[in-house]
Order: C-alpha cells, then sequence, then structure tokens
C-alpha cells in the first residue's frame, strides 16, 4: 500500500512539473544519464581539439524529451547531486547551444555540435 501513495506521489510530481515547464515557456526533459560529457566532444577536447563552451555535456536515455544536452555554469541539480552515468534526471530545457571544436594545430578544423540547453535541473538521484 505504502508503494502504491510513492507511486500517485511520483506522478503528481511529474504531472505539476509538465504543468510549470509550459507555464515558464520551457520543455521537460528527463531520462537516465548514458555518457556524462558527451563522448564526442569529450573525445575531441582530450585530443587535438579545444572546445568551447567548456561546460559539462550530458545524454540520456529519454523517457521524455530530445538525447543531448549542454548544462551552463551555474546550473544545479535542486537536489545537489552532481550529474554523472546512470542517474535519473528530470528538468527543464529550452533553446540550443552550439560546441564547436576546433583543432589545435594546422590545418586548424572545426567541429561543431548541438545540444539543447538546460534551465533548470528539478532534481537528479545519487
Amino acid at each position: 500500500m505504502k508503494k502504491d501513495w510513492k507511486k500517485i506521489g511520483v506522478i503528481l510530481i511529474v504531472l505539476l512539473s509538465f504543468k510549470i515547464a509550459y507555464a515558464s515557456g520551457g520543455q521537460v526533459f528527463g531520462g537516465k544519464i548514458t555518457e556524462a560529457p558527451d563522448t564526442q566532444v569529450k573525445t575531441l577536447d582530450e585530443g587535438d581539439y579545444n572546445c568551447e563552451p567548456q561546460n559539462t555535456t550530458i545524454d540520456i536515455n529519454p523517457f521524455k524529451g530530445p538525447q543531448k544536452f549542454y548544462i551552463p555554469q551555474g546550473t544545479e541539480s535542486k537536489s545537489h547531486n552532481k550529474e554523472k552515468v546512470g542517474q535519473w534526471v528530470i528538468g527543464l530545457y529550452s533553446g540550443t547551444t552550439t560546441i564547436t571544436c576546433t583543432m589545435k594545430q594546422y590545418p586548424f578544423s572545426v567541429q561543431t555540435f548541438q545540444f539543447n540547453t538546460i534551465k533548470k535541473i528539478w532534481g537528479n538521484s545519487k
């Protein structure tokens, strides 16, 4: 019986978060973090490229919303847990951020990636 109340509580929180998101002009995302940071960006940044901006990227296995996200500096989870692989996460996103990776030496090739920009992280698991 206690588990049923927990399920109902979680469902109500999720429904309320959708309503808040639509009222604030953003969109809800949620799912399990599969990469933190994004593998493509991390591989380039650790190699012969400089990638900007330098904040956190995550990929999730979504139950709602898109898969790739950028977390701007100063955006913190309300649960104060650092984002890591295996966590469940839910929040609000709006707009996109372009990450540009430029080769450090000649021939100076450039690769760009588009990530959805996280505005708020309502919570993530430990």
